[in-house]
């Protein structure tokens, strides 16, 4: 009898980008998913999801776009304190249909890779904690909640990436 032969994973194809330099449509779709993972999905109106963040220079969205084209998981990054050099990560947001596929772990290893020797720092969903803790954040202080939310402060430290 013939074995198939094992499915190989295909790494996904993250971009980086600043909202001011992509194609509108991009920006557009990449909106559209934070909306509907945090708006729609989880019923966060307390704050805004468009906070003029995304429009700063430094600001970098990273995502995976499926064969179409459109943004299937993203999230950003912020330039943190000035002094310490910290990358700020948040946003992180995955299409309901395409969870469980390694997508926003693909993105938080690439900004890991993007930034060797930087601290990175996050307000993370504290339901997550273990799952970001697979990739060296950790916990620096006690949970709190944001958005309606319990969140905890996550930290990664640079090990030599």
């Amino acid at each position: 009898m013939p074995q198939t032969p094992p499915q190989t994973q295909t790494t996904p194809t993250v971009h980086r980008g600043n909202w001011l330099t992509l194609d509108p449509r991009l920006t557009y779709g990449l909106a559209q998913l934070r909306c509907e993972v945090f708006v729609m999905g989880q019923g966060i109106t307390s704050e805004p999801e468009l906070d003029g963040r995304d429009l700063e220079p430094e600001a970098v969205s990273y995502w995976i776009a499926d064969q179409t084209g459109r943004p299937v998981a993203t999230l950003r990054t912020l330039a943190g304190d000035p002094e310490t050099k910290e990358v700020v990560i948040g946003r992180v947001a995955t299409a309901a249909s395409h969870r469980g596929r390694g997508l926003a772990g693909a993105l938080l290893r690439a900004v890991i890779a993007d930034h060797p020797g930087r601290v990175l720092t996050m307000h993370a969903q504290a339901h997550l904690r273990d799952w970001y803790a697979r990739y060296g954040f950790l916990p620096v202080g006690p949970s709190f909640q944001e958005a309606g939310i319990e969140h905890l402060p996550l930290r990664r430290e640079p090990s030599g990436d």
